[in-house]
């Protein structure tokens, strides 16, 4: 054999040496990347989840990088690839203990109004009263009171509140719908106010308003301490029944100074108004 043909052993080994050393280099990189990412999702679920998923490819390939070590041992991916997963591994380990630090923190040093013990069990209070009303019957959602005063069927939307020819979110078009205002009146009831709420979109029969309706019940720090009334237009299935107002509100129990409402613990209430 002539000396100077490398024998297929020598050709082999080094590439496959080098692979497992840029393996850990990518994987480091990936992890690295995860992390910053990680941070846009501040005190979430989703980036503790990211961050764990970093530490688990920083071990991966720093497993990677080391057991290649013999193979390739002036790789220098393999030790950039030992760099990287040690720095991904360390930094993920410090994001998550600061963002428990921070969490506990939170719970902790609670401050303010929104969190005394008269707006906790305001809180606890709206969670455990009854959501479901009667037709006429003045509804209690929290520190407000809400009453229907009327409901017309088969309305004729104007120009300007409604245009023909659209296909609901629902499926509904102009040959299968009918329309529906619910007219009624808000007014502060002079209870303390839960910890925070956050409403959802007020529905008749499971479809929004044609209007934005997210701050149907705001808080009552913005309220003059009238009645004011509302009225809002639905398009339904025609030929409905049994037709009911649906408002679901999240209510939390606390709030944290340094984190808001992230983590803090809370329950969603469906308030359910029948019309007939």
């Amino acid at each position: 054999m002539n000396p100077t043909t490398p024998t297929p052993t020598q050709i082999a080994t080094p590439s496959l040496g080098r692979v497992p050393s840029i393996i850990s280099l990518i994987l480091g990189i990936s992890g690295l990347i995860l992390i910053l990412v990680s941070y846009g999702f501040f005190m979430s679920t989703v980036a503790f989840v990211m961050l764990s998923i970093a530490i688990v490819i920083g071990i991966t390939g720093l497993i990677l990088a080391l057991t290649n070590k013999r193979i390739a041992r002036a790789n220098k991916a393999r030790r950039a690839g030992t760099v990287t997963n040690i720095i991904t591994i360390a930094w993920a380990i410090i994001a998550i203990g600061g963002f428990a630090v921070i969490a506990i923190a939170g719970f902790l040093f609670q401050g303010g109004a929104s969190t005394s013990t008269g707006a906790r069990a305001a809180s606890e209070a709206q969670i455990n009263e009854p959501n479901t009303f009667a037709p006429g019957e003045t509804a209690h959602i929290g520190a407000w009171d809400v009453k229907i005063t009327k409901v017309t069927r088969d309305y004729q939307p104007t120009a300007e509140e409604y245009t023909p020819g659209h296909t609901s979110k629902s499926g509904l078009t102009d040959t299968n719908d009918e329309f529906v205002v619910a007219e009624g009146t808000k007014t502060p009831n002079g209870k303390t106010e839960a910890v925070y709420l956050e409403g959802g979109y007020l529905k008749l029969n499971g479809n929004r308003t044609l209007s934005e309706d997210k701050k149907f019940l705001p808080s009552i720090k913005n309220a003059a301490g009238d009645t004011y009334d509302f009225r809002f237009i639905f398009r339904i299935e025609q030929g409905s029944e049994d037709l009911a107002l649906t408002y679901p509100v999240t209510v939390y129990k606390a709030i944290s100074p340094i984190v808001g409402t992230e983590g803090m613990p809370r329950e969603e209430v469906v308030y359910t108004l029948q019309l007939n």
